[in-house]
């Protein structure tokens, strides 16, 4: 996020330095700033979007794997929220192991 804001930063006062360029006498050197800004800024907001989807990508691989090894375990996730569905067959049994330890 931090990055694509950057961008538009960067953007923001290429605008401004070529817009300044007009009203003053150092023209070729206020448009040279100012498109290497914007073009800067744009390829940084191209760049921070790619790294985005690439964070989005592995954490989503990682989920992936984490729900994997729950299933082989025997354990069910909700897919949604990540969370341990309590299964209702093993409630019963794990009271029955719980009262045979009472006794």
């Amino acid at each position: 996020m931090f990055n694509f804001v950057m961008g538009i930063v960067m953007v923001g006062i290429g605008v401004l330095s070529v817009t300044r360029a007009f009203f003053t006498n150092r023209m070729a050197g206020y448009i040279f700033f100012g498109v290497l800004m914007i073009g800067f800024g744009i390829v940084e907001m191209v760049r921070s979007r790619g790294m985005k989807k690439r964070k989005k990508e592995a954490r989503d691989r990682e989920f992936d794997m984490y729900t994997m090894i729950a299933e082989q375990m025997g354990v069910k996730i909700n897919p949604v929220t990540g969370e341990v569905i309590k299964d209702a067959k093993y409630q019963p049994q794990q009271q029955i192991m719980d009262n045979e330890t009472q006794e």
